[in-house]
This record gives structure tokens, C-alpha cells and sequence, in this order.
């Protein structure tokens, strides 16, 4: 009987494992530097204002986010410019 062990490569790797993300690194310096948008839905039941889609705002400085319940996705075109403009004044 063979006594020597061997090891197969792609198993090995298979199996190794990364460290996580520091959830502590950011980019942004300042608030509203980097925003993440999100946009979710339809919801398979709508909202009792017929609200079946939502997009999402989140400042990465501060993780503070923004909520806006929406009838259709076409009305990112209208939150998030008055958002914008919102912020900036």
C-alpha cells in the first residue's frame, strides 16, 4: 500500500477561503460623495396606495438612507432629479 498522501490542487483551492470586506472602508470623505441607488419590485402584493416599486438611497459617509415608494420605475426619472436638487439646496 502506498503510505504517501496526495493532494489534489483543485480541491485544495476549492476549499481555501478569503478573509471579509472591512465593513470600515469607504471612499467617501464627506456626505453625498457616493450615493447607492437601488430600485425594488414590483412587489407581488402593492401597497395600500398602490405602491408596487421602491427605490433606495444611501449615502455611503453616513449610511443614511433615503426611501421612496413608487407606482411605476419610470418615476426614478422624476424622485431623483427633485432628490438632487433637494440636497443641493
Amino acid at each position: 500500500m502506498n503510505n504517501t498522501i496526495s493532494f489534489c490542487e483543485s480541491c485544495v483551492l476549492g476549499k481555501s477561503t478569503k478573509l471579509p470586506f472591512s465593513s470600515q472602508e469607504t471612499y467617501a470623505t464627506t456626505f453625498f460623495h457616493t450615493l447607492h441607488t437601488d430600485v425594488w419590485g414590483p412587489a407581488s402584493i402593492p401597497s395600500y396606495d398602490r405602491f408596487q416599486f421602491y427605490l433606495i438611497i444611501v449615502d455611503e459617509n453616513s449610511r443614511y438612507a433615503w426611501h421612496f415608494p413608487m407606482t411605476c420605475k419610470f418615476d426614478v426619472t422624476i424622485i431623483f432629479p427633485e432628490f438632487l436638487q433637494r440636497m443641493v439646496n
